[in-house]
């Protein structure tokens, strides 16, 4: 009998195992990144919330400062100021929709912060008071940039937006220095409140 001489080939599958164990040893893996209709998660889902509540706080100092320094004669420091919370305000609102994974979050921002930027500024001369005006303008605004997903409503977002925004004008009138700086903290994280009720209402109703 003769052997058979030649070189031997390991079984395919096997074959291309080992190849691709070569070709990926030592590089780093990422987790895939989510469909575009995939549900994020809650963390980053307040995540967002968090850091856009976060620069609003900063551009709503900046408009209060502004105030401030108006009625004290210094124009230029109210100017500014002034200057100062119209830049981080659209920021804010980019932000949240970017951290949220919305479809198009600068094309929405484009959209959206200009217009809220005029109705808060419209609501703040009309009512002689910024913290009602920040609720109720960067709340509806907010609505539309959040990432919407399954069981969230833009119409629920605005109606709890609405309000806290009733809940702060009278607040305002009584402890006017707390709302002052409470104020900023509820337009963004509203939105995100209205997202659980669904859930809450579900997990609460008897099978």
């Amino acid at each position: 009998m003769s052997r058979q001489k030649g070189r031997r080939t390991a079984p395919k599958p096997q074959h291309d195992a080992y190849v691709h164990s070569l070709t990926t040893r030592g590089r780093r893996t990422r987790p895939p990144a989510p469909l575009p209709g995939a549900p994020i998660t809650p963390a980053r889902r307040w995540g967002a919330v968090g850091v856009a509540t976060f620069l609003l706080l900063f551009s709503f100092a900046g408009v209060v400062t502004a105030i401030v320094e108006d009625d004290r004669g210094n124009t230029s420091n109210a100017r500014s100021a002034v200057i100062l919370a119209v830049i981080i305000a659209p920021l804010a609102i980019y932000l949240l929709g970017l951290i949220s994974r919305a479809p198009t979050p600068l094309r929405t921002a484009a959209l959206v912060a200009p217009a809220t930027m005029a109705a808060f500024t419209l609501l703040a001369a009309l009512l002689r008071e910024p913290a009602t005006a920040v609720v109720a303008a960067f709340g509806v605004g907010g609505a539309f940039v959040l990432r919407l997903e399954e069981g969230t409503s833009v119409v629920r977002r605005i109606s709890v937006a609405g309000m806290l925004a009733i809940l702060t004008l009278v607040a305002y009138r009584f402890v006017p220095d707390v709302m002052i700086v409470i104020a900023p903290l509820l337009p963004f994280t509203g939105c995100a409140v209205a997202d659980k009720i669904p859930q809450r209402a579900a997990a609460a109703t008897p099978e």
